[in-house]
């Protein structure tokens, strides 16, 4: 149950975070635990979110990546991430559960 408390703000019971899937280009950077990530279509740069930053974790699952991140290479490589968005201090962070590389 979610209560609005008045303009400040508000307060849940529980929050659940939907798991969405996006297809896109590796980005210019790629480090040990993240890399920058550009969807495909127009809604994240009407949005004023060019480029989100996929972050990684133990957990994270890569499909057809036998080196990890190392098999990404930036500007180049196509992939598709599953996970959930959030916002921290206005930019875009993808929390992966699976990275698959599609192309080169």
């Amino acid at each position: 149950m979610v209560q609005r408390a008045g303009a400040a703000g508000f307060t849940a019971d529980s929050v659940t975070l939907e798991e969405l899937s996006l297809t896109g280009t590796v980005g210019a950077s790629v480090g040990v635990n993240s890399f920058d990530f550009v969807p495909d279509g127009d809604f994240f740069v009407m949005n004023g979110l060019g480029q989100i930053t996929a972050s990684t974790n133990v957990e994270t699952e890569f499909e057809d990546m036998p080196a990890g991140l190392g098999s990404l290479q930036p500007n180049i490589s196509i992939v598709e991430v599953r996970g959930v968005l959030v916002f921290l201090g206005g930019n875009g962070v993808l929390v992966t559960k699976r990275v698959r590389l599609l192309g080169p």
